[in-house]
């Protein structure tokens, strides 16, 4: 591997993690605000489940898909000067 280009990869998949962590916790918020410490557990039970059958269509952000991101880890992943002794 090139020197830094790991710790880059790095950042980059943290970086995408801690976005797609923020948007989860931001949609769960929405659908919980309203429960309370007097709420019943089978209420945010029901709560939990309605965030899990979603019929909303996910879009993907622009210019990044499964194909891009497997190239990206392809080609930092790849040392053509490399030779086996």
């Amino acid at each position: 591997m090139r020197k830094g280009t790991v710790k880059e990869a790095g950042a980059i998949a943290g970086a995408i993690a801690n976005r797609i962590g923020k948007l989860i916790a931001k949609g769960n918020s929405v659908l919980l605000k309203d429960l309370g410490t007097r709420s019943s557990t089978k209420e945010l039970w029901s709560r939990v489940n309605e965030t899990r059958k979603t019929t909303t269509v996910h879009v993907p952000p622009s210019g990044i898909t499964a194909e891009t991101i497997n190239n990206h880890y392809a080609a930092i992943s790849n040392d053509p000067l490399y030779m086996y002794h």
